[in-house]
């Protein structure tokens, strides 16, 4: 009966102390909260450190801190923060979910997306996770179809997240399947009816599918509910010059221009608008404006020149057309084609233009004006090969993902690139992003294609040391130093290779050669000092 009386005492004390453990943390933490209320941030973090202090196993106060060291931008203390609390309550989705954020903020968009995607895993109903990697897909990934995916997914656990309902349907227009843009924008529409920018879209999606009098509607409705925007009023006007209604197009955007005196779409519009009608004097006046409204985008000056050729004024027109590639080599080409009034011939010569601009910036080195010629080219004229380049430069400029996404639309597009080309650099980019089964797919269709091609057969290689496939690693190692002969990088591997499948003596031959070849390493010489005994 006494030992009975002893165990109970030593159990209610034990409770006793843990409610008063968790008494005295809650106090900390609601101190912390009071402050981060009312903007104290710093002393909400100093009261979180008095919490941990005091019971440094709760997983909470960690996640609190990292919480307002994220508001206190200080991203590597929230990650460390982020780690203890799961260290304390791994299946911590919240936790999960910040870590995320703070790897997103720091450019980690693809270590993001994979402490968005275990977050989902612990907990599928946490809308947030879901949200937030939606927009990684959307606007650092480029994949349109995982957003929408994930927005859908959000909606399904808390329908009230209505944003998501307008980015569903602003990322079908991306896609341009516009019969589901119109579709989520009614649903979005149904709950919301005070955002213009809805029914802007809604209405673009309608005159895609020829919808031509709902469109308009739309944008009528657009203009009620947001008459300083200009964007539904260029939109109603180019609907009504397809339908040919021209005076009406050109009344709405006339009576618009001293508002929006600065927008060049509504100059644009007008001066195409009195182009079909044959107007071209006063289609010059529109284009002109335009211009002076945006000197960045040359689509104004360019119809201008179109409309100056009409005219018979061959000199005007090349003056127009010679300004966007001023100084170039290629200008007698464009003066034949502009003479000759070959507008494709044109659009082709300005895209080898800037092209031939943007080999001569790799040549040197200089990769970020490289990719804005790059860029140019390909809205003048798109050809495969430009999208090939620009990869080949994002891939400099340590841009892997947008150096992919060139890559596969290079692919889509080829009409006689060398593909192998494109699946090596592709296969090198997914490599360099930790993307291992995607960079060997890649490489192999590489090597299939081209047997004699070494380079993608080391990247292969590397590739499949990454993964553990290091018989077929060496295999690839083995082809390449046939090929081009041993060196230090093929027998450095290979090397790795025979230490990960326990094979010392091996191991140790393919050191001393790759030391051979590059005596100053001094990782050859500790693994050869670990791995080769006298």
């Amino acid at each position: 009966m006494q030992k009975l009386v002893a165990v109970f005492f030593i159990l209610v004390c034990s409770t006793s102390v843990l409610y008063g453990q968790k008494k005295k943390t809650s106090k900390f933490i609601n101190e912390a909260t009071r402050y981060y209320a009312i903007g104290s941030i710093n002393d909400a973090i100093s009261a979180l450190d008095d919490a941990i202090a005091y019971e440094p196993t709760y997983a909470k106060s960690y996640f609190l801190r990292a919480t307002f060291k994220f508001e206190n931008e200080d991203l590597f203390g929230g990650v460390m923060d982020c780690n203890s609390a799961l260290k304390y309550d791994p299946k911590y989705a919240e936790a999960k979910g910040l870590l995320g954020r703070l790897y997103v903020d720091r450019g980690d968009y693809q270590k993001g997306i994979e402490e968005f995607t275990e977050a989902i895993q612990i907990d599928s109903t946490y809308v947030d996770a879901w949200l937030l990697r939606a927009a990684i897909y959307e606007e650092h990934l480029i994949d349109e179809e995982a957003a929408i995916l994930d927005y859908k997914m959000a909606l399904s656990y808390d329908s009230e997240r209505i944003f998501a309902l307008y980015k569903i349907a602003s990322l079908y227009a991306d896609l341009m399947m516009y019969e589901e843009t119109v579709k989520y924008c009614t649903m979005y529409i149904e709950v919301d009816q005070s955002n213009a920018n809805s029914f802007s879209l809604r209405g673009t999606a309608q005159f895609s599918l020829e919808n031509f009098n709902e469109g308009i509607l739309d944008c009528e409705k657009a203009i009620e509910l947001s008459p300083n925007s200009s964007y539904a009023y260029v939109q109603k006007a180019i609907a009504l010059t397809i339908l040919e209604r021209y005076e009406e197009s050109n009344g709405l955007l006339e009576s618009k221009m001293d508002q929006f005196s600065d927008d060049y779409r509504l100059f644009y519009q007008l001066g195409y608008t009195n182009q079909l009608q044959g107007n071209f004097e006063k289609a010059i006046l529109y284009y002109t404006r335009g211009d002076l409204a945006n000197e960045m985008d040359k689509s104004c000056m360019y119809a201008r020149g179109v409309c100056k050729d009409s005219l018979g004024d061959q000199v005007g027109a090349c003056e127009d057309i010679l300004s966007l590639v001023s100084g170039n080599i290629n200008e007698v080409n464009v003066y034949i084609a502009a003479n000759c009034s070959d507008y494709e011939g044109i659009n082709e010569v300005l895209g080898n233009v800037h092209f031939d601009r943007a080999n001569q910036l790799i040549e040197n080195s200089d990769y970020e004006r490289a990719l804005q010629e790059a860029d140019s080219a390909l809205i003048y004229f798109q050809d495969p090969s430009y999208l090939y380049a620009k990869g080949y430069i994002c891939m400099a400029l340590e841009q892997y993902d947008t150096a992919i996404t060139c890559f596969n639309k290079s692919v889509l597009a080829n009409d006689g690139i060398t593909t192998s080309i494109i699946y090596a650099v592709k296969g090198e980019s997914l490599l360099l992003l930790g993307q291992f089964e995607a960079a060997k797919d890649n490489l192999e269709n590489a090597v299939l294609m081209d047997s004699q091609d070494y380079y993608s057969l080391f990247q292969l290689g590397v590739t499949d040391h990454e993964l553990g496939n290091y018989q077929a690693s060496s295999k690839s190692f083995l082809k390449v130093a046939n090929l081009v002969g041993s060196d230090a990088g093929t027998s450095y591997y290979i090397a790795l290779n025979y230490i990960e499948l326990d094979d010392k003596d091996n191991a140790c031959k393919y050191l001393k050669k790759a030391e051979a070849f590059e005596r100053e390493t001094e990782e050859i010489k500790k693994l050869i000092l670990e791995n080769c005994s006298e």
